[in-house]
């Protein structure tokens, strides 16, 4: 049984502030999230989709004030795929960056051969899901999965 390697891990960095009498120009938030995928011949020249969301709020309460989404559509090649990707956010007028308070990305796969060769969907209702339709699918058991990152910002 072959194994498949998948690593998504995602770093958030701050845009450089503009000049408080000044408008912002630029994104208010960068994430450069590094994607890794080997030993997965059953996804060789299929397509994933890589997310991202960041979720701001007014301070001291849980009332949304911004919930910008990003995705990206990626090709894995014969020998796997292994890019940065850069998503950027900027939040409506009015909402400043100090309401940012989490970031989540997630990798997507959408389809997999399975071993006859039929190309099989295995996207779920969630990215745990969609490891186990993988295995079950393709007969490859996933030695390492981070297919799903989130973190915090700010205290």
């Amino acid at each position: 049984m072959r194994l498949l390697k998948a690593l998504i891990l995602a770093t958030a960095f701050l845009s450089a502030s503009a000049g408080a009498a000044l408008a912002q120009t630029g994104p208010d938030f960068v994430l450069n999230v590094p994607v890794r995928i080997e030993n997965a011949p059953p996804l060789a020249n299929r397509e994933a989709e890589v997310r991202c969301q960041i979720q701001a709020y007014q301070p001291g309460t849980r009332t949304v004030t911004a919930l910008p989404r990003a995705q990206q559509r990626i090709r894995i090649g014969p020998t796997g795929f292994r890019e940065t990707l850069r998503f950027e956010f900027s939040f409506p007028p009015g909402v400043p960056r100090s309401h940012a308070r989490y970031w989540n990305c997630e990798l997507a796969l959408l389809e997999a051969a399975t071993p006859s060769g039929e190309v099989v969907s295995v996207v779920a209702g969630n990215v745990a899901t969609t490891v186990t339709n993988y295995t079950s699918v393709t007969g490859q058991s996933v030695a390492s999965s981070n297919v799903s990152v989130n973190g915090t910002f700010g205290p």
